[in-house]
C-alpha cells in the first residue's frame, strides 16, 4: 500500500473535494486521482461517492480513515527516529540509580557511553528507588535505574534484570554464597536497615512477613558506607542486592549469602510525559546492553534475564 496514496486519501477526505485536496496537496488533480483509483483497486473497494457537489466517505472509506490516521503517525515517528539515529547526540542527560548499582553504572554504563558520545554531558544522581523515581517526575533525571516496587503510571518502565538479595554480616558469621540461608533466619538476627521508604526493605518485610514474622532493625541509617562500617565492627547484619556487595566480600570485613526465594528486579525508567532526546535513548540503550555484558561477563553471578 503506497504511503503517498494513503496521504492524498486523507486530503481528498478532509477536503471533500478532489480539486481542492489537489491544490492543498501541491499536485494536480489528475495524479491524485489517480492515486485514489489505484488505492481503491487495491483495498477491492470504493472509498468515495463521488457527486457534483464534491466527495462523501463510503462506509469502506470511513472504516480506512479511522485507521490511516494512527498508520501515518507512526510512520513518521519511524522516519524521525531513523533520522536522529544518523545524528551524534550531544547536550547533557542526567541518569539516577540506586547504590546497591553503582559500580555497575559507573565502572561499565558511564565508561562506555562517554566513549561511545564524548559530546554529552553527563549527569548523575544516586539514591533510593523512590528518590529516582520523584527525580524522574520531576524532570531532575531523564533516565533511571529502579526497582520495580517503583511502577507509577507517569513512567515507561522495562525490566533489566532479577538478582538474588543477600544476608550481609561480618566475615566471623561465615556465610558463603554457596549456601543460601532461609528468610526466617533475618528475625534471629540483629539487623541494620535503611528507612521503610527504601523498596529493598519492603521486599524483606514482605518476605518475612510470609511466615508471620516482623522485620525490626536494631539500628537504622541513611548511607550505605556507614552501613558496611557498622557490619564489619560487628554490630549487626543487613540485607543487600547481590550487586551491592560484589567485590567487599574478600576486600572488606564481611560475609554474605543468598536469601532463598527472596530476589529484587531492576528496571530502566523514562518519563511518559516527556520526549526521549537522543541522548536519552542511547543512555537507555548503553544501561540495557551494559546489564546483559556484565550478566554475560558473570560480573552479576545471581542475575537473570526474563526471555
Amino acid at each position: 500500500m503506497d504511503i503517498k496514496g494513503l496521504r492524498y486519501f486523507l486530503a481528498v477526505s478532509d477536503a471533500r473535494s478532489f480539486s481542492r485536496a489537489a491544490n492543498v496537496a501541491l499536485v494536480s488533480q489528475s495524479a491524485l486521482s489517480r492515486q485514489i483509483s489505484l488505492l481503491e483497486a487495491e483495498l477491492g473497494a470504493e472509498l468515495f461517492d463521488r457527486h457534483a457537489r464534491g466527495v462523501q466517505l463510503t462506509e469502506a472509506g470511513v472504516l480506512l480513515r479511522t485507521r490511516v490516521h494512527a498508520l501515518l503517525s507512526q510512520i513518521d515517528h519511524i522516519r524521525e527516529e531513523i533520522r536522529e539515529e544518523k545524528e551524534e547526540p550531544s547536550g547533557e542527560i542526567s541518569l539516577g540509580f540506586p547504590p546497591s548499582l553503582t559500580a555497575l553504572m559507573v565502572g561499565r554504563v558511564l565508561r562506555r557511553f562517554q566513549e561511545a558520545y564524548p559530546r554529552v554531558q553527563i549527569r548523575l544522581y544516586e539514591g533510593t528507588t523512590a528518590a529516582v523515581r520523584e527525580r524522574i517526575i520531576a524532570a531532575d533525571v531523564d533516565v533511571g535505574v529502579i526497582s520495580t516496587m517503583e511502577r507509577p503510571n507517569d513512567l515507561y518502565c522495562s525490566p533489566l534484570f532479577t538478582e538474588a538479595l543477600m544476608l550481609v554480616g561480618p566475615a566471623s558469621s561465615d556465610l558463603s554464597p554457596d549456601r543460601p540461608v532461609p528468610a526466617t533466619r533475618l528475625a534471629d538476627l540483629p539487623q541494620i536497615a535503611t528507612t521503610r521508604t527504601n523498596s529493598l526493605r519492603r521486599i524483606v518485610e514482605h518476605a518475612l512477613g510470609r511466615s508471620d514474622l516482623v522485620y525490626r532493625p536494631v539500628i537504622e541509617v541513611n548511607t550505605r558506607g556507614l552501613m558496611f562500617a557498622l557490619i564489619e565492627d560487628g554490630y549487626g547484619y543487613t540485607v543487600l542486592p547481590s550487586s551491592g556487595v560484589q567485590g567487599r566480600i574478600t576486600t572488606h570485613g564481611i560475609s554474605a549469602a543468598p536469601i532463598e526465594d527472596v530476589s529484587i528486579t531492576w528496571q530502566v525508567a523514562t518519563a511518559r510525559t516527556r520526549p526521549l532526546t537522543v541522548a536519552a535513548r542511547r543512555m537507555t540503550a548503553t544501561v540495557r546492553e551494559e546489564c546483559l555484558a556484565a550478566i554475560r561477563q558473570g560480573d552479576l553471578p545471581t542475575a537473570t534475564v526474563d526471555v
